[in-house]
């Protein structure tokens, strides 16, 4: 939970667009904002002052987010129910687990961020059209009507701090900043050492692939668990991995050598996919079928080519495949496009 609520809006202010101290883009005719309400609801749920301030800061929020983009009108989404089916999809870990273990403080939080969601659910003006959810997550939303807004030929932009939504198509523009970028199809993947910890960022489905590698903190999503050492020496060998494979590659070694080069080669353990590692996986491919290859590479190298047996978060013991492990977490990452949308509608497009 954020500290301050109202971080990454107080750079904006109502005052500050009526005295003219920010110059204002020009609204484009018949362009849509698509606003993320389950982020603005976050920021907006300060608890020491009571629901209907809140709500007050809540609308000029929506308005200067409209403003700043540039947008006729403003959709703002929220969730509200179902998660898409990621909530039933997910065997090896909980989905959004972490948001259900709570402190006192947070429940409180919480309370607080749900009466501002409901508000949100019957607020509207000429300029803002209330999208709440029920059976999807506000993300879908988001990416459906930009869909459709493309499409039509309108202009439409999504504006959230979501991560997950860099993969989809379209206008985006920064929640807090204000800058644009536009992505279609497949898109980039590249470290990001701004920080004090270095990032993987990307934009359109590379993200996807590399989110199917590295998994999902924010959503309790795992991911694949380790690098199996095998690929793990293909795109990281140490110096001893090296000299083990350029000892086994020449001829005239002995059968020693050889034998304690296989050795070298056998005690490398798997290692977790972090941000660098899957980087390093991907950064060369360019098309989502490369990206297909390497990703179900790696989850074939892991689990295995035959079927096994594991036990779930909920305790039942089920069979299940590396194929069938790679599919769950698509489902739990996969952002729909259509309402009637999934996931293996994608991966049967890239073939």
């Amino acid at each position: 939970m954020a500290d301050n609520p109202y971080e990454g809006i107080q750079a904006t202010s109502v005052e500050d667009i009526s005295d003219g101290s920010v110059e204002l883009p020009p609204v484009i005719p018949n362009s849509v904002l698509q606003l993320d309400g389950d982020i603005s609801s976050f920021y907006l749920a300060w608890t020491d002052e009571t629901l209907a301030q809140n709500c007050d800061a809540l609308k000029r929020h929506i308005e200067i987010k409209r403003l700043m983009a540039g947008c006729e009108t403003v959709n703002v989404h929220t969730t509200r129910g179902a998660k898409a089916g990621r909530e039933d999809a997910a065997t090896v870990k909980q989905y959004q687990q972490g948001r259900q273990n709570l402190t006192d403080e947070q429940i409180v939080k919480k309370k607080r961020v749900d009466e501002i969601r409901q508000f949100l659910e019957a607020y509207h003006s000429p300029t803002v059209n209330p999208m709440p959810q029920w059976e999807i997550e506000a993300d879908d939303s988001m990416a459906i009507e930009q869909g459709k807004m493309i499409k039509a030929g309108r202009l439409s932009k999504i504006m959230t701090k979501d991560k997950d939504l860099d993969m989809i198509d379209g206008v985006h523009i920064h929640y807090d900043t204000y800058e644009e970028w536009t992505n279609y199809g497949f898109g980039r993947i590249w470290m990001d050492d701004s920080g004090s910890q270095k990032k993987l960022r990307g934009q359109g489905t590379a993200f996807f692939w590399a989110q199917l590698l590295m998994g999902d903190k924010a959503d309790d999503i795992p991911g694949l668990p380790q690098l199996a050492p095998e690929i793990l020496n293909d795109i990281k060998p140490t110096a001893a991995i090296t000299k083990a494979r350029a000892t086994l590659g020449n001829a005239k070694a002995t059968a020693r050598a050889r034998k304690a080069a296989q050795a070298v080669i056998a005690k490398r353990k798997g290692k977790a996919i972090g941000p660098a590692l899957a980087y390093e996986i991907l950064k060369d491919c360019k098309t989502d079928a490369e990206a297909f290859r390497e990703v179900r590479k790696a989850y074939l190298a892991h689990y295995g080519k035959t079927s096994f047996e594991y036990v779930t978060w909920r305790g039942d013991t089920v069979r299940s495949n590396a194929s069938l492990m790679l599919l769950e977490q698509a489902k739990l990452l996969w952002i729909l496009r259509t309402a009637d949308d999934d996931v293996m509608k994608f991966i049967r497009s890239i073939h």
